[in-house]
């Protein structure tokens, strides 16, 4: 009986843990609001749709925010072409943070196109209180040819082994990595072609920097704590985040402790 009852505790605990796992939704940004109150600034882009938001903000190098038509369907994304604002999102608090570290892990998913960045140049970078980066370099093409984003950690060249991907000049593509303790997983269109473990990357994500040295669109950007599933990012790659939904954190309890009650009568049966 005893032995039940902590089963059932075991797994109420558990639940609570995967429910607020599930619920990570930091940060989500789909710039519909770039043309309208503040464009022209890094105003129009600081809406910040997550319901549990963290405290990051935008901010701009200079030059004026540019847009263009969105993924999806939607009207607007965040344009970056030559000589145009570069976004960083940026922490705050203790360490500068997002909200998120390499601990419990954290994943980025967003839609981007290339607008004919040149060979090299960096695309998007996450920077940590640890000073370390993870970066996103387009290895191959150039101004007028698409070509392959490989990623790079510090010094770590060539994460998984060269493993990159074509992000196109015509239409968006999605891209999504995970990040925990060192493991890095990154995503094209659902499908993964990245898993790189013994990434130099620690502590708490202070910063992301959208075309730091190129040019591209950005659209869907959206942070969560936590990793997210291969089948969660496959949905994510078609379709809005603002319909993506995870169980509520009660469903998950009510299905595992009516197992355990379930366990609890079949003993007291036989017994």
């Amino acid at each position: 009986m005893k032995k039940t009852l902590l089963s059932i505790s075991v797994l109420f605990a558990l639940s609570a843990g995967i429910g607020q796992a599930e619920s990570s939704l930091r940060y989500h940004y789909d710039f519909e609001k770039i043309s309208g109150t503040g464009y022209g600034s890094v105003t129009a882009v600081n809406y910040n749709l997550a319901e549990d938001p963290g405290t990051g903000m935008w901010t701009a190098s200079s030059g004026w925010v540019g847009w263009t038509g969105g993924a999806l369907g939607s009207s607007y994304a965040f344009n970056c072409p030559g000589g145009g604002a570069k976004l960083t999102l940026q922490g705050s608090g203790p360490n500068n943070s997002l909200g998120v570290n390499t601990t419990d892990g954290f994943s980025l998913s967003f839609f981007v196109k290339d607008n004919g960045s040149a060979q090299y140049a960096n695309m998007f970078q996450l920077n940590s209180s640890n000073g370390n980066s993870i970066y996103s370099q387009k290895d191959s093409g150039g101004a007028s040819s698409t070509g392959s984003w490989q990623f790079y950690s510090g010094t770590q060249s060539g994460l998984g082994g060269w493993a990159g991907t074509t992000v196109p000049m015509t239409g968006f593509a999605h891209i999504a990595l995970t990040f925990q303790n060192g493991t890095l997983q990154v995503y094209r269109d659902g499908s993964q072609f990245l898993n790189a473990t013994g990434v130099n990357f620690s502590g708490d994500l202070t910063s992301i920097a959208l075309t730091p040295g190129g040019t591209a669109a950005f659209d869907e950007f959206t942070l969560y704590s936590g990793v997210l599933t291969q089948e969660q990012i496959t949905y994510l790659a078609t379709n809005p985040a603002k319909n993506f939904s995870v169980p509520e954190p009660a469903t998950a309890v009510l299905g595992l402790a009516g197992f355990a009650l379930l366990t609890l009568r079949r003993r007291r049966q036989a017994a």
